[in-house]
């Protein structure tokens, strides 16, 4: 099982929008993170090892000025 953590992205995307989940992998592979992207219409999330959700939240925290994002995290148990 992969203990995730669930990181809300309080954005409304457009889902044609293209390079916004680029944006965020490319700041989280500069501390090698993994992560999961489910994207829907009002909110996108992303799952990442719970271990580094911290991490992952100063990794986003990086590009929230320019992309105007609003993080939230809690963990979760999500068998992957």
């Amino acid at each position: 099982m992969f203990r995730a953590a669930w990181i809300l992205l309080e954005i409304q995307t457009d889902l044609a929008a293209v390079g916004i989940t680029a944006a965020l992998a490319e700041a989280l592979t500069e501390y090698n993170i993994s992560c999961n992207v489910v994207a829907g219409a009002y909110h996108d999330y992303l799952l990442v090892p719970y271990e580094l959700a911290q991490t992952a939240l100063q990794a986003l925290a990086e590009v929230q000025d320019t992309a105007r994002l609003h993080l939230h995290c809690s963990s979760q148990s999500l068998p992957l």
